[in-house]
C-alpha cells in the first residue's frame, strides 16, 4: 500500500503509531465498509472493531467471514460470468 500515493499519509501514520489494528467506527452497510478489507490488507493489520450503532456500546468485535459473505455472493452465483451467461443462452 506504500506505493499508491493516495495510501501513503495512512501508511506513514500506521509506521509511526505502530498501528495494530483497526475499528471501523460506523459500518452503514457494506457498501460503504467493504474498503476496510483492502485497507487491512494493504497495512498488514486485523480490523478489530465495527461500530453498529452511535455510542461506544456499539462497537462489536469484527467477523471477516461474515462481512465478507454478505457482501460477496456464493461460489459460482458471481453475476457477470460469461461462462454462466453462455451455458443459459444454449440451453434456450
Amino acid at each position: 500500500m506504500a506505493e499508491d500515493n493516495r495510501n501513503k499519509p495512512l501508511y506513514m501514520i500506521s509506521v509511526a503509531a505502530e498501528l495494530t489494528g483497526i475499528i471501523l467506527t460506523k459500518l452503514d452497510g457494506t457498501a460503504k465498509g467493504g474498503i476496510v478489507i483492502a485497507i487491512s490488507a494493504g497495512l498488514g493489520v486485523p480490523v478489530k472493531l465495527v461500530g453498529v450503532g452511535e455510542g461506544i456500546d456499539d462497537l462489536i468485535d469484527f467477523d471477516r467471514a461474515a462481512f465478507l459473505g454478505a457482501i460477496l455472493p456464493p461460489a459460482g452465483q458471481m453475476t457477470g460470468d460469461s461462462e454462466n451467461e453462455e451455458e443459459g443462452a444454449e440451453q434456450e
